[in-house]
C-alpha cells in the first residue's frame, strides 16, 4: 500500500509540474520582422567628444526615446510614431494585417532636426484629428530643444505650431501629458523635465538653486493651463515649481476623489512626486505621507489596479541588478551621510535603490510589496507596463531593460579615480 501511495504521489507531482511547465512555455507574443511589417526604425547613436554627444558630457545620452500609438488618420487602425535622438523621428501608417508604410517625409516631420524623447497625442484644435506633441531634450542649446507640436491637417500631413500654442517648452523634456486638471472642459498640459544639474551633490544642488535666478524654473517640470486654446505657464501657480529629474509620468485618480492626480518618477536623489489634485487649481506633493519608502533612481512608472480590488496601484522601476556581482559593481553607493541629509535635513521620503510596487491599502495609503513578489531587482529597467497579457483576468507586468554602457561600474570608477592612498 505504501508503494502504491508513493507511486500515485510521484505521478501527481509529474502531472503538476508538467502543467506548470506547459503554462510557463505558453507563447503570448510573436516577433514580426522589419521585412514583414515595413517598420525599420532604429534609434542609432554616434559618440562625439567635441559636442557633448557622449555619456561623460551628457548624462542622459543612453536614456533612449519614446514611442506613441494612435489612429492619426481616422481609418480605425492604430499608427506608430517613433521618437529619435540623433536620428529623425518616424511615423508609420497602419495598412492593416500588421503592415505599415513610412510617411515621415511627406508628413512634414523633423523640419528642425534635434533630439526627441517622448510622444503624446492630443486633438489640440478639436477638429477631430489627433495632433502629435514631441518632448525634446539632448545636449543642445535651449532653442534647439524646444518641444514640437505637429498639428494634423487631416490628409496625413502636419504643420509644426508649438510656439503658436504656447507649448514650445525649452527644458530637457522627457514626456508630456494632456488632461483636464481643473474640470473646466478643456485639456491642460504637464511637461515633465529632467534638468541640467545632473551629477551635482545634493547640498551644492540646492545652493545653486538659491543663488542663481531662474534656475529653479529651468530645473522644474512645467505645467500649462489652457486659456482659450493658448497654453500659459502656471507651474508656480499650481504648486509644481520644484526640482525635477523626471523619467516616468502617469496621470490617474490616485486617491479616488474623481479628480486627476500626477505621479512623476524622479531620477537621482530628488524623490518621486505624488501630486494630489486639491480641486482648487493647485496640487500638493503627498509622496511622503502616502508611502513608507520609494525607489531612489526612479525610471518608468505605471498606474493600474494590479490586484483587482478597484484601487489604483503604482509600479516604479529602478536599476538594481539581479545577480550578486553586478549588484556590487553597478549599484550606486547608498552614502549614509547623504541618506541622513536627504531624510533629516531636506525632509525627503525614504528612498532605496529597488523597484517598488505600491499596493493601495484601500485608504489611498500605499505599501511597497516588490520584494515579496520577487520583482524588486530587474536590472537597469526603464518601462513597466501593467496589463492582462494572456486574458486570464489577472494583471501581468512587462519590464524593459537595457543600457548601452555600464557607465557607473564601481570597479572602473575606482581604477580611473584619483589615488587617495
Amino acid at each position: 500500500m505504501y508503494r502504491n501511495m508513493r507511486f500515485y504521489l510521484i505521478l501527481l507531482l509529474f502531472i503538476f509540474f508538467g502543467c506548470e511547465q506547459e503554462k510557463v512555455s505558453e507563447i503570448i507574443f510573436e516577433r514580426l520582422s522589419a521585412q514583414r511589417t515595413g517598420i525599420d526604425f532604429s534609434n542609432d547613436l554616434s559618440h562625439d567628444v567635441n559636442n557633448r554627444s557622449n555619456l561623460f558630457d551628457f548624462d542622459y545620452f543612453y536614456n533612449g526615446a519614446g514611442v506613441g500609438v494612435a489612429d492619426i488618420n481616422n481609418d480605425g487602425l492604430l499608427d506608430i510614431y517613433f521618437a529619435g535622438n540623433q536620428v529623425d523621428d518616424k511615423l508609420y501608417i497602419n495598412k492593416g494585417n500588421f503592415e505599415f508604410r513610412d510617411i515621415s517625409i511627406e508628413a512634414n516631420l523633423n523640419p528642425l532636426g534635434g533630439w526627441s524623447n517622448g510622444v503624446s497625442f492630443v486633438d489640440i484644435n478639436e477638429d477631430g484629428f489627433l495632433d502629435i506633441y514631441i518632448s525634446r531634450g539632448g545636449p543642445l542649446e535651449p532653442s534647439q530643444r524646444a518641444n514640437l507640436l505637429y498639428v494634423n491637417q487631416g490628409d496625413e500631413t502636419f504643420i509644426e505650431k508649438a510656439r503658436d500654442y504656447g507649448l514650445a517648452d525649452q527644458g530637457f523634456s522627457t514626456q508630456s501629458a494632456f488632461f483636464d486638471f481643473d474640470q473646466d472642459g478643456d485639456l491642460d498640459c504637464l511637461v515633465m523635465n529632467e534638468n541640467g544639474l545632473y551629477g551635482t551633490e545634493p547640498a551644492a544642488f540646492y545652493q545653486l538653486l538659491r543663488t542663481q535666478k531662474g534656475l529653479m524654473h529651468g530645473s522644474s517640470s512645467h505645467f500649462y493651463i489652457n486659456d482659450g486654446g493658448t497654453y500659459v505657464d502656471a507651474t508656480a501657480q499650481v504648486g509644481m515649481l520644484r526640482p525635477s529629474f523626471g523619467l516616468g509620468l502617469s496621470v490617474s485618480d490616485l486617491n479616488g476623489d474623481g479628480w486627476l492626480d500626477i505621479y512623476i518618477a524622479n531620477d537621482y536623489f530628488i524623490p518621486d512626486a505624488m501630486y494630489i489634485n486639491k480641486k482648487n487649481g493647485t496640487f500638493f506633493d503627498e509622496i511622503k505621507s502616502r508611502t513608507s519608502q520609494i525607489s531612489f533612481f526612479g525610471m518608468g512608472v505605471d498606474v493600474a489596479d494590479i490586484n483587482n480590488d478597484a484601487y489604483q496601484d503604482i509600479l516604479v522601476l529602478d536599476m538594481a541588478s539581479a545577480d550578486h556581482v553586478r549588484s556590487k559593481t553597478l549599484m550606486q553607493s547608498m552614502s549614509a551621510s547623504n541618506f541622513d541629509m536627504l531624510v533629516n535635513k531636506f525632509d525627503f521620503a525614504y528612498q532605496y535603490m529597488f523597484n517598488t510596487l505600491q499596493i493601495n491599502r484601500t485608504n489611498n495609503v500605499y505599501r511597497n510589496i516588490s520584494h515579496q513578489l520577487g520583482i524588486a531587482k530587474t536590472d537597469w529597467s526603464w518601462a513597466g507596463l501593467i496589463a492582462d497579457y494572456n486574458n486570464d483576468g489577472n494583471k501581468d507586468v512587462y519590464i524593459t531593460n537595457g543600457y548601452r554602457r555600464y557607465a557607473s561600474d564601481n570597479d572602473f570608477s575606482n581604477k580611473v579615480g584619483p589615488d587617495t592612498g
